[in-house]
């Protein structure tokens, strides 16, 4: 799948984000859409719902570099996103399902300058939507919320007073994957390969259930300094497992991969 490893590497490996308290909390940004149009691919299918949303800040966004950044924090905001009668021409939840369909969101300054652009490279962070497949489920006339996740400072943020919603479907490759090699090939060609997909899949799943496990413990006792040596034995394992994820970059996988990679996301929010 297009942009696996970036999806991989930038989540897992370049950016294993663990969380602090520092800094307090400022109060929710008050700001509204610039329309109730969705610009992108997927205007004809759904509408932003007309009203004022929060710009919530969430914890600091902290790491385990030489230099990590200072005063840069999570934000969410929620926006209800209404379905219209269109009925789609293509399978959106199959499209979704293998990374192929996103909503996104920009943030701009009370001129109409941009002030945070989302990622539209297919990495679920800056600006990306994590409830694309509840989006592409609605019935028509039905409502759902997009939850956008950004980094950014105090400052900056305050000074945001509007969003746009933009989306992208990627039909160009999904209908490349059509003309891959039927199962009975594909699985042919994985089991010459020197990785088995099937039980890197597996080991994946472990390692993310690890993941969240010294997440978790370190959000329960930031002090404890034994969470670095967890860390450190994982991001050793990680680079290892980064190189058996270029095998597996069939669709079947792919799409295994980019889930639990935004289980990784959401636990580190």
């Amino acid at each position: 799948m297009k942009k696996v490893m970036t999806i991989f590497g930038a989540i897992l490996f370049a950016s294993i984000i663990f969380t602090s308290c520092g800094g307090g909390k400022q109060a929710d940004i008050e700001i509204k859409s610039k329309s109730t149009d969705l610009e992108g691919d997927l205007s004809d299918y759904f509408t932003v719902v007309e009203g004022s949303y929060k710009l919530v800040q969430g914890e600091e966004y902290t790491d385990f570099s030489n230099d990590p950044p200072k005063g840069i924090y999570y934000y969410t905001v929620k926006v209800q996103i209404k379905r219209t009668d269109m009925e789609f021409d293509f399978d959106a939840v199959d499209l979704e399902s293998r990374g192929y369909l996103s909503l996104v969101c920009d943030l701009f300054d009370a001129a109409g300058t941009p002030v945070i652009n989302a990622d539209r490279e297919g990495m679920r962070t800056q600006g990306r939507n994590s409830e694309d497949k509840a989006m592409v489920s609605l019935k028509p006339g039905k409502t759902g919320w997009a939850i956008f996740t950004f980094l950014g400072t105090k400052e900056e943020m305050n000074t945001i007073t509007t969003l746009e919603v933009c989306s992208n479907v990627n039909m160009e490759t999904a209908e490349s994957v059509s003309s891959y090699p039927s199962t009975s090939e594909n699985t042919e060609s994985s089991s010459s390969s020197s990785v088995d997909c099937e039980q890197f899949i597996t080991d994946y799943e472990d390692f993310v259930d690890s993941y969240i496990a010294v997440l978790k413990k370190y959000k329960a006792n930031p002090t404890d300094e034994s969470i670095l040596t967890e860390y450190t034995e994982m991001a050793s394992e990680a680079v290892t497992m980064q190189t058996d994820a270029s095998s597996c970059t069939d669709p079947q996988y792919a799409a295994k991969l980019m889930k639990l990679n935004n289980k990784i996301a959401k636990a580190a929010m």
